[in-house]
């Protein structure tokens, strides 16, 4: 390939990538490896082309070639979200924990590094990393939100309530109403409980299906925290008869 037609290819795949074309851009700059193999940001631009068409493994193994030739901060954490989508929270972690050490005041790897934490159920760790952020940010609701969760989870009710109240200020959504709901049931109050999860449907965002689905997943978790499991059978089936 002449130069000109390495530049005008090159050119190509930076227009297509720029218009979301990420699959044909994709393919551009798999040719231009055998022209410039130790270029880092070529490999970014492939593993993020990649990412954005949900190619995971494939993502993380340009992002990982790019990050021989060139560790970088940017690569690091892109490398961590791919892991954190395809549910390997422990290699995520690592990857955001050298991203920080390379930034320690880089408020976004901190809050992904609490993700992973939370993801993990390590909560304390998780809420270590949210309060650097809550302290800096205060208004944040993205922080308040999982501050709240981990609280709850922790079995520290009453800290849990005051988030949740300060949440309650903006939109809520379906998630935060059944978080809600679970702490109002474990805290005694039942038919608040019941109420929460049935505006948690009502409001729209899911339906009866998608609830039982979260609620089965945080079954095992309400009765760590004190909650009679046979007492949430009676629960499930008294709402889904009220709901109708």
């Amino acid at each position: 390939m002449t130069c000109n037609a390495a530049e005008a290819e090159a050119g190509l795949a930076d227009y297509f990538f720029s218009k979301d074309f990420y699959d044909d851009a994709l393919s551009l700059y798999m040719k231009q490896t055998s022209v410039k193999p130790d270029d880092a940001q070529l490999y970014e631009k492939m593993g993020y082309c990649c990412q954005e068409t949900d190619n995971y493994e494939e993502a993380i193994k340009y992002y990982r070639r790019a990050e021989l030739i060139d560790r970088k901060v940017w690569t690091l954490k892109k490398t961590g979200l791919c892991l954190r989508r395809l549910g390997r929270y422990d290699e995520a972690l690592k990857y955001y924990l050298d991203a920080a050490g390379m930034e320690p005041d880089n408020l976004h790897t901190a809050i992904m590094t609490a993700h992973c934490y939370l993801d993990l159920k390590e909560y304390e760790k998780a809420l270590n990393h949210y309060f650097r952020v809550e302290y800096n940010e205060p208004g944040n609701l993205k922080i308040l939100r999982p501050i709240a969760y981990c609280y709850f989870a922790l079995g520290k009710f009453d800290d849990s309530a005051k988030y949740y109240e300060r949440l309650s200020a903006g939109k809520l959504t379906a998630h935060d109403l059944i978080n809600m709901g679970h702490l109002a049931l474990c805290q005694g109050r039942k038919k608040e409980a019941i109420d929460f999860y049935k505006q948690s449907i009502i409001i729209g965002e899911i339906n009866k299906e998608q609830f039982m689905s979260i609620f089965s997943d945080d079954r095992n978790l309400l009765v760590s925290l004190g909650v009679n499991n046979d007492d949430l059978s009676i629960l499930l089936d008294y709402l889904l008869f009220a709901i109708g």
